[in-house]
């Protein structure tokens, strides 16, 4: 485990404001996971059908800057944002450690799912999540 600082912020806002959000956050090389009724997928952001947006109930774009993450009702515009912020300063103090999950197929990329988890010392002294998100997707080369 590393130290590291991350700062945890919520909100409510539209789909629009969440995209401008999570672009500004998680820069240029995002990924975005996305689960509607019938599928869940990891694309690239920039790849992303906008026009999926109204039929998913959960969106999270990720880098290794950052997670923001949108949980909504199937068919609205808004819903409840929870943003991550990797290295940020005035966040809390915390220990990192980084795992990464096999994807299944069809999920549109092969390979494996970075997965960060943050500790933060309680009271007593022991190690208590404080946060996780989503980091990166390392593709499998063929």
């Amino acid at each position: 485990m590393r130290r590291m600082t991350v700062a945890v912020a919520q909100k409510h806002c539209t789909v629009e404001e969440f995209f401008s959000l999570a672009r500004s956050m998680t820069g240029p090389s995002a990924w975005l996971l996305f689960e509607t009724a019938r599928r869940a997928g990891i694309v690239p952001l920039e790849s992303f059908d906008m026009n999926g947006v109204m039929e998913a109930s959960r969106l999270v774009v990720f880098s290794g800057q950052g997670e923001c993450r949108m949980e909504k009702a199937f068919g609205e515009r808004e819903g409840r944002v929870r943003m991550i912020q990797c290295g940020d300063e005035s966040g809390k103090t915390c220990f990192m450690r980084e795992q990464s999950y096999l994807l299944r197929r069809g999920v549109g990329v092969t390979g494996s799912l970075v997965c960060r988890e943050f500790f933060c010392p309680d009271e007593c002294g022991m190690l208590r999540l404080h946060a996780e998100c989503l980091a990166d997707v390392r593709e499998e080369k063929r």
